[in-house]
């Protein structure tokens, strides 16, 4: 689940220093390039940080999302070497899964998103996620890439979205 719905008011503490330095990178209300980030800047020790690159076809359609970074704290817990996959190739996150529907958002519409995920990982104290999903665009100011903050939250956590 994910909504456009993305105040500094609606976000968990832990994501709102993302979401400000995203919005400072902001030149005219357009979305920051990726030569304008420097991820490893952005990576907090209170969020996760994810960047993705979304691939076309020839369409112009979003063929598959590919992992570009994920810092030391997820890729710790993860098993397999995810930097350099796509998403279709995890299961149950290929086309028409939750987190495709709220990346491809992203992109499409440019604008940053809340979203919530069931977690999956090895730590069984937490069962879902909170999300800031924000768009970042390439050296033409085509949307192409998405800057996610995630933070875990346990069963008892109220619901966020």
């Amino acid at each position: 689940m994910h909504t456009p719905d993305v105040r500094p008011s609606t976000l968990p503490m832990a994501l709102r220093n993302l979401y400000f330095q995203w919005r400072e990178l902001q030149i005219d209300g357009r979305s920051p390039k990726m030569t304008e980030l420097q991820v490893h800047h952005l990576v907090g020790s209170e969020h996760s940080t994810i960047l993705t690159e979304a691939i076309f076809d020839a369409d112009g359609a979003i063929s598959d999302f590919i992992f570009l970074f994920l810092d030391t704290h997820l890729r710790n817990g993860r098993t397999q070497q995810i930097p350099g996959k796509g998403l279709a190739q995890l299961p149950g996150k290929g086309p028409g899964s939750r987190i495709w529907g709220a990346l491809a958002a992203c992109i499409t519409d440019g604008v940053p998103l809340r979203a919530s995920f069931p977690y999956v990982g090895p730590d069984p104290a937490y069962d879902k996620t909170c999300d800031v999903l924000l768009p970042v665009a390439d050296d033409t100011g085509r949307h192409r890439y998405v800057l996610t903050g995630v933070i875990f939250l346990p069963s008892s956590a109220p619901s966020i979205i």
